[in-house]
């Protein structure tokens, strides 16, 4: 798990696998320290995750009470109709294509960034 800091001040956390994610999520194992690991305003899936794949890690937080309210997006290499009807079903928020340019990228990372961090209401869990 990395752990940054960005230029808006936002606390970002990287996990490496669903099932991870589902430890971050819970605030167990080496993820207890919530000043450490604070709860997500947001998370970001890739659909391709290692271990328990975007669509099974969904379940997690979209079937638990607590979790529930906070807003989930997928991004992906994927195409296909059936991915986005697989997300959107247990209650994904967006399923965005991951761009193919580093130019697309750091255009999308901005826009993205943007949208979910200054215009966006986040729920405060």
């Amino acid at each position: 798990m990395k752990t940054v800091q960005n230029s808006t001040q936002h606390h970002i956390s990287f996990v490496e696998n669903g099932e991870e994610l589902f430890h971050y999520l819970k605030c167990s194992g080496h993820y207890a320290d919530e000043t450490l690991h604070p709860f997500p305003q947001i998370i970001l899936l890739d659909l391709n995750i290692p271990e328990k794949n975007g669509c099974e890690t969904l379940k997690d937080p979209k079937t638990d009470h607590v979790l529930k309210s906070i807003p989930v997006i997928i991004l992906t290499t994927s195409m296909k109709e059936k991915d986005v009807i697989k997300t959107y079903e247990p209650g994904v928020n967006n399923f965005i294509i991951k761009p193919v340019t580093y130019s697309g990228l750091v255009e999308f990372t901005r826009a993205w960034g943007k949208y979910w961090f200054e215009i966006a209401e986040l729920p405060n869990v």
